[in-house]
Parts: C-alpha cells; sequence; structure tokens
C-alpha cells in the first residue's frame, strides 16, 4: 500500500508536459456506472465507522461496540444500548447508520458536539468512562430513504481550495448526521479532459473552455467558459487523485454519492473538427463578453 501511495503521488505531481490515461474504459460509462455498482462490504463500513470514532473521541473508542446487521424493514436505523460490561453497543444497517447512533449518544448523553467551524469536546476528556443509559434502548428508524447533500455552487463557493484533511472532516460530519446521498463534482474535469482529447481535442483547446477553480460552478451549471482560467494540468490530475479519496471514504461510509453526467457542453474546438453537429448556445449574458459566455450544447 505504501508503494501505491508513492506512485499515485509521483502521478499527481506529473509536470504538465505529459497528461496520463488512466483506463481505456469509455470513461463517461464507467463514471456514470460506479455510483450503483459499488457496495461497501459490513467489514468496511464497521471498519471506517470504528475509525470515525477514533477522530472524534479517541479517548472512548474502547467503549463502543459496533455491528453492522440488516434491517428488517429495510429501512435504515440505528439501535443503541449499555452492555452489561459497561460498553455501548451501536447497531445498524450500514456505516451512516453506526455513526448516526454513535453522534446520537455523543449529543444526548455527553452532551457534546461536532460543526462545521468548531467542536465541542472538552467534557469527554473529563471522563473516566461512559455516560450510563440507565437501561434505555434508543432505536431510531430513517423516515426518508435518502438524505441529499452539496449543489454545484458549494464546490466553487465553500470547499475548492479543501485538502484531504478539510474533506476528511466534513465527510465525518456527513456520516454523523445521516447524509447518505452526497453530490461529488471534484474531479470531473479530468474525466471532460481524457474524453475530449479521445475526440481529437488538444489540451490547450480546453484554455477556452474550462474557468478557473473558484468559478467552476457556474461552468458546471453551464453559464461560462474560460472565466478565470485555464485550468493547469497539474491542478487537474491532483483534484482526480483527491476526489478519488473522496468517493472512496463516502462509499466505505456506506454512502451513495451522485456523480456528474454530460449535460452537452463542449469546447469551441469541438464544433471546429466535427462540421455539421447540431448545436445551440446558452441563453446567459450577465454583464461577460461573448468569449465567456455562448457555451455550446450538442442537440440531443
Amino acid at each position: 500500500k505504501g508503494s501505491q501511495r508513492n506512485q499515485e503521488k509521483k502521478r499527481a505531481t506529473m509536470s504538465p508536459a505529459s497528461f496520463p490515461v488512466l483506463t481505456t474504459v469509455p470513461l463517461l460509462l464507467s463514471l456514470l456506472h460506479v455510483t450503483t455498482a459499488l457496495t461497501a462490504t459490513p467489514t468496511i463500513m464497521q471498519n471506517t465507522t470504528h475509525d470515525l470514532i477514533s477522530r472524534i473521541t479517541p479517548s472512548l473508542l474502547q467503549n463502543f461496540h459496533l455491528q453492522i446487521l440488516p434491517s428488517p424493514t429495510n429501512q435504515d436505523y440505528f439501535e443503541l444500548s449499555q452492555s452489561q460490561n459497561d460498553v455501548i453497543v451501536i447497531k445498524g444497517n450500514n456505516g451512516v447508520s453506526l455513526a448516526s447512533g454513535y453522534y446520537h449518544y455523543l449529543k444526548n448523553y455527553l452532551h457534546v458536539s461536532t460543526s462545521w467551524t468548531g467542536d465541542h469536546l472538552q467534557p469527554v476528556n473529563d471522563l473516566d468512562g461512559i455516560v450510563s443509559m440507565n437501561g434505555e434502548v434508543v432505536r431510531k428508524e430513517r423516515f426518508l430513504t435518502w438524505s441529499y447533500y452539496f449543489n454545484t455552487c458549494t464546490a466553487s463557493y465553500t470547499t475548492v481550495w479543501w485538502d484531504w484533511s478539510q474533506w476528511e472532516k466534513h465527510i465525518d460530519w456527513m456520516a454523523t448526521r445521516g447524509i447518505n446521498m452526497p453530490l461529488m463534482s471534484v474531479g470531473q474535469e479530468y474525466i471532460w479532459t481524457q474524453t475530449f482529447m479521445e475526440f481529437g481535442i488538444e489540451f490547450e483547446d480546453l484554455d477556452t473552455f474550462f474557468s478557473g477553480p473558484a468559478f467552476l460552478a457556474w461552468q458546471r451549471m453551464g453559464n461560462i467558459k474560460a472565466w478565470a482560467g485555464p485550468l493547469t494540468k497539474n491542478w487537474i490530475i491532483e483534484q482526480y487523485y483527491l476526489g478519488k479519496k473522496i468517493f472512496d471514504r463516502m462509499r466505505a461510509f456506506g454512502m451513495k454519492p451522485v456523480l456528474p453526467a454530460f449535460a452537452g457542453r463542449v469546447p469551441n474546438k469541438f464544433e471546429e473538427m466535427h462540421l455539421g453537429v447540431h448545436r445551440t448556445n446558452s441563453s446567459f449574458e450577465g454583464h461577460f463578453s461573448p468569449d465567456f459566455i455562448q457555451v455550446r450544447y450538442l442537440d440531443p
């Protein structure tokens, strides 16, 4: 594993002179398929939640016992109880359910909390052990099947400059709040770049297509192009590996990340190379010059 991580790190810091091709499978189809094709095993989900507890309340790690068990109603659930040896037993049907049960105990019995901007966990450090549940058994069942999270704007407005440590903390926050269907858009420019290159478009042709990182939300919504760009090869590659890490962690909790699909937007060069294609321009104006709007859409 160490050798593999070193190889990935080396690829992620390649000079802009090369752009690696990671797969020969049609990229768009494989990207869309992977959302439903992968399912974390109970062991992976249990271990992932165990690691979450070690990050948030390491001093209490040995006071929790986790069990993945199927739901009799097919709805996500968690159940909390206390064993005879004063261990808090958390049962659930996936990692998100276990993490939600864990946070329920933190919030309602230890009276501590975590948040985006800071954590209130100091009382945990003063404990010699757990706080008793006094024989109570708590069972909560999800009312709705899916808890969707994020939107296209979040990437540019909040997370665009995040590194893995920030993403790891936030995915922990998501799991403890029961979020199981997050939008995962990090690294998609790598997929689009490889796809366009398969149609003969050169990387330099994308300088007039991709906007800069802080404006990718508007780019991904089809409003603008090339504003505050271009994107460097190194940035695109690094985002791909970061996105893969984010995706893997979400799946390890049992989440089902939502991946972006192709909405028909293509660079100007695509039309020049493929004469006769039917397309239309976006209608967005917003006081931009024509070079940064009039995004080309293929006619479905």
